[in-house]
């Protein structure tokens, strides 16, 4: 029996318990009968996220950089330096230096970028391709298919330069400066980059010899005027090649194009010597990488994303506060590896037996929001063998009720309604959470608009449910619970707050874990609780454990003051969509293919679909409002699950929940008493995924729908306070079940 995070299955079995050197999935799949998945759509995506690592390089508490400080560069300054006569570990360390060297040149860089360029740039997963085909080459002059742009003059003229900085670049590091041979002139790539650019070949090499020359030199350099020095000599030298020659922005963007390739090339350096010394026992072990191991991306399928890299920065106001103007960097880098989802749709075939048939564990995936194609993220890409459907239910009191309340803020003259997701100031977000609480709490537990909403809704056998604030983050949750105690004398006994630890300062009193919710299910001392979504995880249940209400949700009225909402600088749908497409080029049928040519061009073509559909992720930060149709769905349903978890945990035993959205940015338009559509709020999009689910011509997905969302989807069709138009309503229910779509000879029901 294996009991564990999915996450947990991908570390190495103890060796004093094996002969063998293996991972406990690789075990599992080997000896285990069988597997259950259990909330399988979140296991997929704990999967999708382990294929990437996402290290804080620096400008962090836990920074890469702040690592390698701590653990060496400070130890030496301090006279720890005896290992310094084994001679790897010296290179080692002065490989640390020029590390924290190219770190400064690389903030530099950003921070002399201009105000238009820096916004443009953050959040931007930074590659040196990247900066050359987007910002630097000549634009593209057609809009061809990607098998035809060879007869796109600047399409050519972008890779070919592409091709030079790379392969310049990367010589230029590993020699600095030493003299070398020059065999490019007998190199196939150097030729066709020379008829891209319509010049001799014998100037392309000249050029790529001064370029890896001065390129020597910046890496050289000891001082920082000796540094913009050879910039400009790079720039100089690059104007010939590049869009609009010698502009301002050129010369601000060449100088970051050189940081940013030198950075990521000593990193990649570092961190694998690193990862020698801590085999050799030289090292201290420090995480570099959190994505998946090696074992599992071996043993799954290339993301058609590619092995992407690249550095991402991030502006913050100076840590001191002593000048607002003043911005601190903070860098990440990031790295695309695999698309580890493919361990729980193949883990059946992991083994064969002695005649060469599949002879893995039997697999079982279980969820109950597996079904939403919509979602890359959590969608099962199986059509579900078996639906559990809850018998005997009796109709309840009363029915789901969602409404649309924002509230009004009185401190404004215009009475404008309060935003918290929108808002770029975190004064202003916190603020106005306080302001939605105070109009929530203000009248105490008696005559307050919470107390008024629990005590009118589902009150059965004299015992009122409970109330709910859900938020955005733990530490938003720790700060209302303060505001609250602090403004509300009436209520500072009456609210707990889900925080990740206990506030020491503030001792147990009103704050409990995730890991202990559930035990107020009794608990009659609290009337609110504050969390924020996806603190309750899966299979958390808050209930009442006895009396005539056993088993019912002791949670029945949820305010969101928040419209969940990723940072910008999440990955989650670019890489969900990426882990999707992969999944999908994987199970194609391929049989008709017998060249390797052939299939090397069907691939090419499906990474191409794919570039083109998330490219805007790739460019910019991640914000609802600049997502395009083909985006703005996926994005919509991959916040739709979490929010339908957490609506879940007030229908326990079947109970109907009271759904307030209270946060104006949950429907703009309707806010100001316009009609919202699905492009302008995500309950409309919401709504009309669901609606079109139930409403399938496919007999086996309406079915689907109806079971797993209708639940959901008949008091988001009624939702009070939101101005749209459904185009079409969800039918009726069957009077009976009938003829099961699910039912036939393959999938048992």
């Amino acid at each position: 029996m294996w009991l564990g995070h999915i996450r947990s299955a991908d570390t190495q079995v103890p060796s004093h318990t094996t002969a063998t050197d293996e991972r406990y999935f690789e075990m599992i799949a080997r000896q285990f009968d069988v597997v259950i998945f259990d909330e399988a759509d979140k296991a997929q995506q704990d999967l999708d996220m382990s294929g990437i690592s996402q290290l804080r390089l620096s400008g962090y508490q836990t920074s890469f950089h702040q690592q390698i400080q701590q653990h060496f560069l400070q130890l030496l300054a301090s006279g720890s330096n005896a290992r310094l006569r084994n001679l790897d570990y010296a290179e080692f360390m002065i490989e640390c230096v020029e590390f924290e060297k190219l770190n400064i040149a690389l903030v530099t860089a950003i921070h002399r970028l201009s105000d238009e360029l820096r916004r443009d740039f953050e959040g931007l997963l930074l590659t040196p391709l990247r900066l050359i085909g987007d910002w630097l080459s000549p634009r593209k002059l057609s809009g061809l298919n990607r098998m035809l742009e060879y007869l796109d003059t600047n399409a050519r003229a972008k890779d070919a330069l592409s091709y030079i900085w790379e392969s310049t670049a990367v010589v230029a590091f590993q020699s600095r400066g030493a003299a070398l041979p020059t065999p490019v002139a007998a190199n196939d790539e150097w030729r066709r980059a020379a008829d891209a650019f319509g010049v001799p070949l014998a100037d392309v090499v000249k050029d790529a010899e001064e370029l890896r020359q001065h390129l020597s030199e910046w890496l050289n350099v000891t001082n920082i005027r000796a540094r913009l020095d050879a910039e400009q000599k790079v720039g100089r030298l690059l104007v010939p090649y590049l869009r609009g020659g010698d502009n301002i922005d050129t010369q601000m963007l060449v100088p970051l194009l050189i940081a940013v390739t030198f950075t990521v090339l000593c990193y990649r350096r570092l961190a694998f010597r690193l990862q020698m010394l801590t085999q050799e026992g030289l090292a201290p072990s420090i995480r570099v990488d959190e994505r998946c191991s090696d074992n599992l991306l071996l043993a799954t399928p290339e993301n058609l994303l590619g092995s992407l890299s690249g550095v991402r920065f991030f502006t913050t106001k100076q840590s001191d506060g002593s000048e607002d103007r003043l911005l601190d960097i903070q860098l990440q880098y990031v790295v695309f590896s695999g698309a580890p989802r493919a361990l729980m749709y193949h883990l059946h075939e992991w083994s064969q037996d002695e005649n060469g048939k599949c002879d893995g564990p039997t697999v079982l995936l279980t969820s109950a929001t597996s079904y939403l194609p919509s979602s890359p993220a959590y969608h099962i890409n199986v059509l579900p063998s078996y639906l559990l459907h809850r018998p005997d239910v009796s109709e309840p009191t009363a029915r789901s009720f969602y409404a649309f309340r924002p509230i009004e803020d009185r401190d404004s003259p215009q009475r404008q309604l309060l935003r918290f997701s929108g808002e770029r100031s975190e004064r202003t977000r916190i603020q106005n959470l306080q302001k939605m609480v105070t109009a929530l709490l203000e009248g105490g537990p008696t005559k307050s608009t919470v107390a008024n909403d629990c005590r009118n809704f589902d009150l059965r056998n004299s015992i009122p449910r409970k109330a709910a604030f859900i938020v955005n983050s733990y530490e938003q949750s720790e700060r209302l619970k303060q505001f609250i105690d602090h403004r509300f004398d009436a209520w500072r006994g009456r609210v707990i707050a889900v925080v990740r630890e206990i506030p020491e300062s503030s001792g147990s009193h009103g704050y409990v874990t995730p890991g202990r919710v559930e035990a107020l299910g009794d608990d009659s001392s609290w009337d609110i609780l504050i969390f924020p979504m996806g603190a309750l995880g899966r299979g958390t249940n808050v209930v009442f454990s006895e009396g005539p209400r056993r088993r019912d949700a002791t949670l029945g009225t949820l305010y969101f003051l928040t419209r969940p909402h990723p940072s910008p600088e999440d990955l989650s749908l670019l890489v969900s969509l990426g882990a999707k497409a992969t999944q999908d080029f994987n199970t194609r049928d391929l049989d008709d293919i017998t060249e390797l040519e052939a299939l090397s061009r069907v691939r090419s073509d499906a990474r191409s679909a794919l570039y083109g559909r998330v490219g805007r992720l790739l460019r910019h930060p991640l914000y609802a409002r600049s997502l395009d149709e083909k985006l703005f769905e996926p994005f919509t349903a991959n916040i739709a699950v979490p929010l339908l978890q957490t609506i879940g945990r007030a229908m326990r035993n079947g109970c109907p929940a009271q759904c307030f959205f209270v946060d104006r940015s949950w429907a703009e338009r309707s806010s100001r008493g316009e009609e919202d559509d699905n492009r302008s709020s995500i309950l409309v999009q919401l709504r009309e995924m669901l609606n079109k689910g139930v409403n399938s011509s496919d007999p086996r997905e309406a079915l689907l729908y109806r079971e797993l969302y209708l639940p959901f989807l008949e008091p988001l069709m009624e939702i009070d306070g939101l101005l749209a138009n459904t185009t079409e309503k969800y039918s009726e229910a069957p009077d009976s079940w009938g003829e099961i779509p699910l039912l036939d000879e393959e999938l048992p029901f």
